[in-house]
């Protein structure tokens, strides 16, 4: 299993993107492909001086669990600024 940490971007948004460019249902917090499966996690949120950022877990597995994280790695990556 691979566990990817997400903040500050809505679990539906991910989930959206994911069903629309990888295939795959939804069941429940599960999305289930052709041979992977992403859990999506809620943590606990972080603390960025006085405001509170969501955090989300992205737990792939399966087959293709290397090229679904990859995946999911440059979809959710943020830039800084």
């Amino acid at each position: 299993m691979t566990r990817l940490e997400v903040r500050n971007l809505r679990a539906d948004e991910i989930r959206a993107q994911l069903l629309r460019e990888m295939g795959g249902t939804v069941d429940g917090t599960r999305v289930d492909g052709d041979r992977w499966s992403v859990d999506f996690v809620v943590g606990e949120p972080a603390k960025v001086g006085r405001m509170s950022v969501p955090v989300l877990f992205l737990d792939v597995r399966g087959e293709r669990e290397a090229e679904i994280a990859h995946y999911l790695r440059l979809r959710t990556m943020r830039g800084g600024g």
